[in-house]
């Protein structure tokens, strides 16, 4: 894996948006055959925030017979969680965020016991 070759300061001179995460004027191709002067884990991707929810009811159907209905709830919220920018030098999306996690899931259930 080639690193990029770090000739400013990524975090600064430009304002953070999904369609630019990171200063990519901060990085270069590294000549041909060489190392790039970047080192690894230097730039922060967005952070992520879920909050799930579960709900259950048991009911008691007769002696020994039990039935759970249960409603989970991933992502509750429906808060956008985006994946982490493209960070490959010379790539047409560099800097750019592309993906996201999926937005709420819900799963509903039921359980018999007897």
């Amino acid at each position: 894996m080639a690193f990029a070759q770090q000739v400013g300061d990524p975090r600064s001179g430009f304002t953070q948006s999904r369609l630019q995460w990171f200063n990519g004027g901060a990085f270069a191709q590294p000549a041909r055959g060489t190392f790039g002067t970047s080192g690894r884990n230097i730039l922060d991707g967005p952070g992520e925030a879920t909050m799930n929810l579960s709900l259950f009811r048991s009911l008691t159907i007769r002696e020994g017979i039990k039935l759970q209905l249960r409603g989970e709830f991933f992502n509750a919220l429906n808060k956008v969680n985006f994946g982490l920018p493209n960070s490959q030098v010379g790539n047409a999306s560099y800097g750019v965020i592309q993906s996201a996690s999926p937005g709420r899931v819900i799963q509903l259930g039921a359980k018999l016991s007897f």
